[in-house]
């Protein structure tokens, strides 16, 4: 199953149906939550790392969002950083989780997989629809070299134990990981797949590293591997490296997602996060069109200039520019 995928916007009739004479209209599809600035780990590549500290949402604050973005139709939830998202007390409790089935919102949660254990990990596994450990490497002193602490023996235990309870328990949650590959992880690389898809896990991701300037030689070297691993597994999952030079004309990702802080605010994406000029304000005590007109005013200053190549919402782009640029698209 190819879990990340361009097309996946064309399974949601309401918001195609408004797009694109009244997209300042659309609800958000997907909306990123970032609880807690809190992490064990100081990645030389985090676009965050200046910004951790211990700043994190109050528990009402997070019930009162989490209410909110289900009563306005929200489909899915990511819980991710920012920091470390299960170092919020809340995911102690089962408040993260606790709309779940038919009608409510879908959770996804992007972790780097150091706490991901005990009930914690049960309840994710319980109710996630999908669970996305960061591991890059199994290299003890190369993940301490790009994440400034730890090794990688309890995330990669973590997920074992995860995909064992899966097992277990019955459970339909999709568990993934995920390489961010450049001429740093390159050398690892073989040794950290082998060592993930060793483990049932239904999936791998390999992508690029955002606000990274590849050189032709590394791409070429990291597109050679690509390929020849791609062929071996079909659990393998390449993503977004056909999207590294790709620049669109405008974004069309942000009427379909958005991003929430620890500050309880509104950002037009998760890259975006903390930068006050796409800042549209508060998720609470204002109206749901109060929102949505703020979002339009702010998607009118955004500068694709401070975007990164590849980012999340690179597959929306994609999928919509290069169909309307497409010389046969009145050839269905």
């Amino acid at each position: 199953m190819q879990y990340i995928q361009n097309a996946k916007i064309l399974a949601h009739d309401e918001q195609m149906a408004s797009w694109p004479l009244a997209k300042h209209e659309i609800t958000p599809v997907t909306v990123e939550i970032q609880p807690t600035l809190r992490c064990q780990l100081r990645c030389v590549y985090c676009e965050y790392r200046d910004r951790l500290g211990r700043r994190e949402m109050d528990r009402d604050t997070f019930a009162a969002i989490h209410d909110a973005l289900e009563a306005h139709g929200v489909k899915g939830i990511i819980y991710s950083g920012g920091g470390e998202p299960l170092l919020h007390p809340v995911f102690q409790t089962d408040l993260p989780w606790r709309s779940h089935g038919s009608g409510h919102p879908r959770y996804g949660l992007i972790t780097n997989g150091i706490a991901l254990s005990g009930r914690v990990m049960e309840q994710a596994v319980d109710y996630a629809t999908w669970i996305r450990i960061s591991l890059d490497t199994v290299s003890p002193s190369l993940y301490r070299a790009l994440k400034r602490a730890g090794t990688p023996d309890t995330p990669y235990a973590n997920l074992r134990a995860a995909c064992a309870y899966k097992a277990e328990t019955g459970s339909d949650a999709t568990i993934g990981a995920q390489i961010l590959l450049w001429k740093d992880t390159l050398d690892t690389a073989d040794a950290t797949l082998d060592a993930l898809l060793a483990l049932p896990v239904d999936y791998v991701q390999v992508r690029p590293r955002d606000y990274y300037d590849y050189d032709p030689g590394e791409m070429r070297s990291c597109q050679a591997w690509i390929e020849s691993v791609r062929k071996q597994e079909p659990r393998i999952m390449p993503t977004k490296w056909e999207c590294v030079q790709y620049r669109p004309r405008q974004c069309h990702a942000i009427w379909w997602t958005g991003a929430i802080g620890v500050d309880a605010q509104w950002y037009l994406c998760c890259h975006h996060i903390y930068h006050k000029q796409y800042c549209y304000g508060p998720v609470l005590g204002r109206s749901w069109d109060a929102m949505l007109k703020a979002r339009a005013e702010c998607a009118r200053t955004l500068n694709l200039a401070d975007c990164p190549p590849a980012c999340r919402g690179v597959t929306i782009n994609s999928v919509i520019e290069r169909a309307r640029d497409n010389p046969h698209k009145d050839f269905l």
